[in-house]
Parts: structure tokens; sequence; C-alpha cells
């Protein structure tokens, strides 16, 4: 027999952390003039199949946001543990003031359908293109078309279209400044 919860409310404005831990990607956005930039988000997910639509959550004061109103167009490249300082600094230091990849020691290399640049050493690229927002509140929801995605063929399985996280570690925010990944253990329903 289960033991009984106990269970107490919370504040309403700390709700969507009890849907955490969330795994973190960054996103590379550009200036009008060719100018790249990186926010870290836990605010992504995938909205679509076909099409293959995905999603990114911004607030507007955000330099990223800005950027994405000039130039609708984004890659998200999913880190893995690796990549933890240039996600912390990528999260933690506005490239409004700041070269910020410079910062973090990013290493870009050139998108195959987007402007924006992506991140060298990711386990995978989603290139997306807006075609449609949503203002949720305090955030923005930008919709994005993935015209062209990549992954690490050696952290993927193709043939059953999953991570092998034997190898793969992505980097899960549990809140704040707190991050974990994935164990090797495998979790399945009885």
């Amino acid at each position: 027999m289960r033991e009984t919860l106990l269970v107490k409310s919370i504040d309403l404005g700390k709700a969507y952390r009890l849907l955490y831990p969330k795994t973190v990607v960054i996103a590379t956005v550009i200036t009008e003039d060719g100018k790249p930039n990186a926010i870290t988000l836990a605010w992504c997910m995938p909205l679509s199949a076909q099409p293959p639509l995905v999603s990114i959550s911004i607030a507007p004061s955000r330099y990223s946001y800005q950027l994405l109103k000039q130039v609708p167009e984004f890659v998200i490249n999913v880190p893995t543990t690796e990549l933890l300082q240039t996600m912390w600094i990528c999260g933690t230091v506005s490239g409004r003031t700041t070269d910020k990849l410079s910062l973090a020691k990013v290493t870009l290399e050139p998108s195959k359908r987007v402007r924006p640049p992506r991140i060298q050493g990711c386990a995978a690229y989603l290139e997306c293109r807006v075609v449609n927002e949503l203002e949720t509140g305090d955030h923005v929801l930008f919709v994005g078309e993935v015209v062209h995605a990549e992954v690490d063929e050696r952290l993927f399985d193709s043939k059953s279209a999953r991570y092998n996280t034997k190898f793969y570690k992505p980097i899960l925010q549990i809140g704040g400044p707190l991050f974990t990944t994935t164990s090797q253990e495998l979790l399945r329903p009885r």
C-alpha cells in the first residue's frame, strides 16, 4: 500500500518549478548587422511533429528578445555537461553590454539554413524560423519551425529516435543556479 502524501500549497509565482527539472538549451540569435548573441533557456519545448514546431519563451526585457524581433530566426543548441560553464555565462551575462560568447570562449560555426550561428560541441542543433509569437504574461512564446536539425550520432540512436543516456548527459535545471543530469539507470513502468 502506498504511503499518504503530505501536500501543501505553494506560492503560485513559483508553481512553474513543480515542472522541473527541465532540459537546458542555449538559443543563439543575431543582430541585423550580423553580431551573434546567446541566451540560456529552460523554457523550451516541442509543439508539433508535423510540421516540426518548437517554442522558446523569453522575457521582453532580454536583449535576445530584441534581436529575435529584428531577425526572427534562432538556433536551439542542446549542450552537454561539458558546456556547463558556457551555459552559465550565456544565462547570467547580458549580451547587451558584454560579448558573452567571447567571455564564455564559445566557438561558433555557421548554421545550414538560418542566420544565427551554432555553438560547437553541442549534442544537437535545431535551426528555426519564427512563425508565430504569443504573449504569455511576463514572457513571449516564440514558435519556431525547425528548418534543419542535426545531432551527434554517437549520442543519439536514430532507429529509436532517442538519446542514449549512457553517453549523452543533458544539463537539467532544478531551479535557480542548481543543475543535475541523468543517470545511466533507465526507469520503465511495469
